[in-house]
């Protein structure tokens, strides 16, 4: 196999399929890498997602109360999601 001098090249296998491959001609510290700040800015913004608040918290656990009590209401009940 002969590679090009950007590292790159193809190799055939002995099943007729091509193989790609390429090495990295960069250096490493020219690469972008994640500060400390832009790390936490991306944490704050996960946090806000996925975060409740007591009356949202208080509002899912009372429709899911309101569920299962409509559900045990009658025997062979068949409860199905609200939109």
């Amino acid at each position: 196999m002969v590679l090009s001098r950007r590292g790159s090249g193809s190799v055939t296998l002995p099943t007729g399929q091509t193989l790609a491959i390429h090495t990295r001609t960069n250096e490493e510290e020219d690469l972008p890498h994640a500060t400390k700040k832009t790390m936490a800015d991306h944490l704050r913004k996960y946090e806000s997602l996925f975060t409740l608040t007591p009356q949202r918290m208080r509002m899912i656990v009372e429709a899911f109360k309101e569920t299962l009590e409509l559900g045990l209401e009658k025997p062979d009940q068949v409860v199905r999601a609200r939109s």
